[in-house]
């Protein structure tokens, strides 16, 4: 029994995707990723109000949002402000005149914010780390809370987007993802989707190529996915 609902839940799960060789795009139920690459071009600019993720076609932050449609996330703010410290841009300017550094990292946990509960959602997934292996960017991404069904397939593709638009900012080719996942949990109101889930079919997985300048002003209409055929959608219930 956790704090919205009953899940069954596993601790330290991990899951890998090479982008040269394919974009995360679920194919066993169709994934509806425009939102997410929105939702990636409001975190870079810090998010405020719902209607920072509206003009980007992000739609889906309302049930954590207050009356007035404000919100108080640490996603994105803190990347761009953390008491007065940019550290995206700081990110940015690593990489590229210290690629073989060992501190190229961007955080969002605020302790501060979570334990004052100061937020409308503490931060899922909050530590990036990211590692130059010749000519390409890794990425290492840490989460403490992950639903599987709904979150996760969502989280990957902002994990490959994020890469692909900061590799192209400072001259590399996105290469691999790896995610660290903490409490790692299906509902159990998702159970007979999730089922349903694991009988479909695989199928070939797309591929994506960002054409934009960076990350620190990441344009969603400028990531192109390429064949990309998933079965049809499957509903799961939001659980906020």
């Amino acid at each position: 029994q956790t704090r919205n609902a009953v899940t069954l839940s596993a601790f330290n799960e991990s899951i890998y995707f090479d982008l040269t060789v394919e974009f995360p795009l679920l194919t066993t139920r169709k994934i509806f990723y425009d939102g997410v690459l929105g939702e990636l071009a409001a975190f870079v600019r810090g998010p405020k109000h719902l209607d920072d993720f509206k003009k980007w076609g992000c739609n889906y932050w309302g049930p954590w949002a207050n009356e007035d449609g404000s919100i108080d996330i640490d996603y994105g703010n803190k990347w761009i402000d953390w008491r007065g410290y940019n550290q995206l841009e700081a990110l940015v300017q690593g990489l590229k005149e210290d690629p073989n550094g060992r501190r190229h990292m961007m955080t969002s946990w605020a302790p501060e914010n979570v334990l004052g509960d100061r937020l409308s959602l503490p931060c899922c997934h909050h530590t990036y780390q990211f590692y130059v292996r010749r000519g390409f960017l890794d990425m290492h991404w840490i989460q403490r809370s992950t639903d599987v069904m709904i979150g996760l397939p969502s989280d990957a593709v902002l994990a490959a987007a994020m890469t692909m638009s900061l590799a192209k900012a400072v001259g590399l080719m996105p290469g691999e993802v790896m995610m660290t996942l903490g409490d790692t949990h299906i509902y159990a109101l998702h159970m007979l989707e999730a089922r349903e889930l694991l009988e479909r079919k695989q199928r070939n997985p797309p591929r994506a190529r960002y054409t934009g300048s960076g990350l620190t002003d990441f344009d969603p209409t400028k990531l192109r996915v390429d064949s990309y055929n998933p079965n049809e959608s499957l509903k799961f219930e939001v659980i906020a």
